[in-house]
């Protein structure tokens, strides 16, 4: 499943950062090597001032040019060019919205705490609230199509939506672990990953969700697929990776014990984490 951006988290500053780097220009960093991952101890970087104080915990990018984040108090912002400059939009809400998923130029559904979905058909000019089947907060959401999409949240709440999400049910999940990110590796088969290291794997779109060893015991709080590769990270610098679509992970090591925030695979051998205290790895396979 091809996918522009995923969640990054900027949870505590007030700027947006755009990392300018890429598989061509990773071997011109100064690294430190630690098993498959390095980290970088200088990275190259623009610093787009967002026009807002709050914390933001969420972007996505339909485009080159496109793209929205989401945060602290109903905080929604919109860029037209590639992040250079950024619009607050009116969601609505006061809620903390914590990710945000474009489906296409116009359409948008973010979703936040206290089960808040919102939606928006015009570009963000106009966001209206989704009724959503849980009171519970909502941490990520993805969609596997224009159509289908998955949100997870706490208490092992994931909710699905076969219509571009203008409605939503709740699934079977197996588990009352908070849930922090979904992510898929086809229409099928996906997992979500959450609290104490645990993972969820669904091979049925949903229908049923399954167990699956993570390795690790600590939090997991992003999860990303590339194909039947993926990788999750989370308290601790804990870093797992799969190659069969989520049937089994294995860790990786780590060289930070600072907490990842969010995860990227890139490129089939190329993938960058960011975490606590400025944190950014590049993981290669």
């Amino acid at each position: 499943m091809q996918k522009i951006i995923k969640k990054v988290l900027f949870a505590l500053i007030p700027v947006v950062i755009i990392f300018l780097i890429g598989a061509g220009d990773c071997s011109k960093k100064s690294v430190h090597t630690c098993g498959k991952v390095t980290k970088k101890s200088k990275n190259t970087k623009d610093t787009l001032y967002s026009g807002t104080t709050k914390d933001l915990y969420g972007v996505d990018f339909i485009s080159v040019g496109t793209g929205s984040i989401v945060g602290q108090s109903g905080t929604i912002l919109k860029t037209f060019n590639g992040g250079l400059n950024w619009s607050p939009q009116t969601s609505g809400t006061g809620v903390d919205l914590k990710d945000i998923k474009m489906l296409n130029k116009d359409t948008a559904v973010a979703v936040g705490k206290s089960g808040t979905i919102l939606r928006t058909s015009d570009k963000g000019v106009t966001w209206g609230v989704i009724t959503s089947p849980v009171p519970t907060d909502l941490n990520a959401i993805c969609f596997t199509n224009s159509v289908t999409g998955y949100i997870a949240g706490n208490n092992g709440v994931i909710l699905k939506s076969v219509n571009s999400g203008l409605t939503w049910v709740q699934l079977t999940s197996n588990t009352t672990k908070h849930l922090y990110d979904i992510d898929f590796s086809d229409a099928g088969t996906g997992c979500a990953a959450g609290e104490t290291g645990r993972i969820m794997r669904t091979t049925n779109a949903g229908a049923t969700w399954d167990t699956v060893s993570s390795t690790v015991s600590t939090d997991l709080y992003s999860i990303d697929f590339l194909d039947t590769r993926g990788i999750s990270v989370g308290a601790g610098g804990k870093i797992v990776s799969t190659t069969d679509a989520g049937a089994t992970w294995v860790g990786v090591a780590s060289p930070t014990t600072n907490n990842l925030r969010g995860v990227k695979y890139c490129l089939p051998k190329l993938a960058y984490a960011v975490g606590d205290n400025g944190t950014n790895l590049i993981y290669r396979t």
